[in-house]
């Protein structure tokens, strides 16, 4: 639910600014044709309901992560792996377990500053440092599995994340 008015909440900022630029538009048009004033509400009227948009460098709203909340376990976490009653023997044949008790993500702001670490699976299996492109280039590789992050934030907003290694 909360994805949801994020996702409306997002589109009605945007359609703001469409409806503004076409306000404007329409003032500098005034002597033109009328046609070319209506022709300009069908773009607002895309915008309002058209239910993704276009990432581009210049943009009003920052763009956003919806990461997943998950807990890493290992063998050392004893206690905890027997609050949530998981057999290490039965569930953790790699020596970890991924925990995902929530199932709602959890939005933050990514900036320039944000930076990106992920797995040389060509090298040696370190990590080395990407651009945004480059991360997003990476994900793209994954269909049925998605490796976990380490997320670091501060205020809302994503200082790093960096790829953990899954055996």
């Amino acid at each position: 639910m909360e994805t949801l008015f994020l996702q409306v909440l997002k589109m009605s900022v945007t359609s703001s600014y469409v409806i503004l630029f076409v306000i404007l538009a329409r003032l500098l048009l005034r002597k033109a044709p009328r046609i070319f004033s209506y022709a300009l509400w069908p773009v607002a009227l895309f915008r309002l309901v058209c239910p993704f948009s276009f990432e581009s460098f210049f943009s009003f709203i920052p763009a956003v992560l919806h990461l997943d909340q998950i807990e890493w376990l290992t063998l050392e976490d004893t206690a905890r792996l027997e609050e949530l009653g998981i057999d290490p023997d039965k569930e953790m044949p790699n020596g970890f377990y991924i925990h995902n008790p929530k199932s709602y993500p959890m939005y933050c702001g990514v900036t320039e500053q944000t930076q990106y670490q992920i797995i040389d699976l060509d090298g040696d299996a370190s990590h080395k440092s990407v651009t945004k492109e480059e991360f997003i280039e990476h994900l793209e590789q994954y269909m049925n599995f998605m490796p976990p992050f380490w997320v670091t934030t501060k205020d809302g907003y994503v200082q790093s994340i960096t790829e953990q290694y899954v055996p």
